[in-house]
């Protein structure tokens, strides 16, 4: 064996050393103590999932609901004492976006697919609906949107038939991979509306181009001025902050402040 100052280990020693790295890791695993964590809720507050979106009741400060990037909607009713799983029957658990009704806060939408572009953050199926605070849910709009993710829901103030959500691709490196080859991973993103409480969607295309909206607004004193962040996360000339003053029937690219 070669043993000078420099030189490449022998691939026998060196596959030697890598077995015994090996059996030791292993060792230290199996002396692990493991605790199962879910997805019943979690008591001890050790450890818990990335957390996608959160919503507070407008008039009752004890009840909240938030989505979890893998683990479905989920509802406090102690200001977040104790939570419980409401949708854990629903065709899937990953979610990116959720909102309440401000004209009803018994409706609830919660748009699946977490839009944070991670090899780990997995595709949509659709948008769930709730009528009832969360107790049942019907799963809407799959074929428009399954295989890409909510990043924003918004019900219209003042029209609650009338929502706004801006979706992005089911993101990683390599581009899409969070897809996992899913049929409808290519299909149109950006910002859609809906008129009829969310059943049918529209793409919104007047001065949008079709990439990921990974976030959308409201003006609060203005339900028909919105703005999107519009763009590609490897980069891209369209990248942009962008407005619309008639409720997204058209929008303008707002210039200037943005990094080239």
């Amino acid at each position: 064996m070669n043993t000078r100052r420099g030189s490449p280990m022998h691939p026998f020693r060196s596959a030697f050393l890598a077995t015994v790295v090996l059996h030791l890791v292993a060792s230290a695993a199996d002396a692990q103590q493991w605790t199962t964590l879910g997805p019943a809720p979690i008591n001890s507050a050790q450890y818990a999932g990335r957390i996608s979106a959160i919503v507070a009741h407008p008039t009752n400060p004890s009840l909240y609901f938030i989505t979890g990037a893998d683990g479905g909607v989920w509802r406090s009713i102690d200001a977040g004492a104790t939570w419980t799983a409401l949708t854990d029957g629903m065709p899937t658990t990953a979610m990116g976006a959720l909102a309440l009704d401000p004209s009803n806060p018994a409706i609830l939408y919660a748009g699946t697919g977490e839009a944070n572009f991670a090899n780990h953050s997995r595709y949509g199926l659709g948008i769930y609906k709730s009528t009832d605070g969360g107790a049942t849910w019907a799963q809407l709009a799959a074929a428009t949107f399954a295989g890409r993710c909510f990043s924003r829901i918004i019900v219209s103030p003042t029209d609650p038939s009338t929502l706004w959500a801006s979706v992005t691709i089911a993101g990683g490196f390599p581009s899409m991979a969070a897809a996992k080859g899913h049929p409808q991973a290519a299909g149109p993103v950006g910002v859609f509306r809906s008129r009829d409480g969310g059943v049918t969607w529209t793409q919104l295309t007047t001065g949008l181009p079709n990439l990921s909206a990974t976030d959308l607004a409201i003006d609060p004193t203005n339900p028909l001025v919105l703005y999107a962040a519009i763009g590609h996360i490897f980069g891209s000339s369209d990248n942009s902050i962008c407005k619309t003053t008639n409720g997204g029937d058209s929008w303008i690219r707002l210039a200037g402040g943005l990094p080239t």
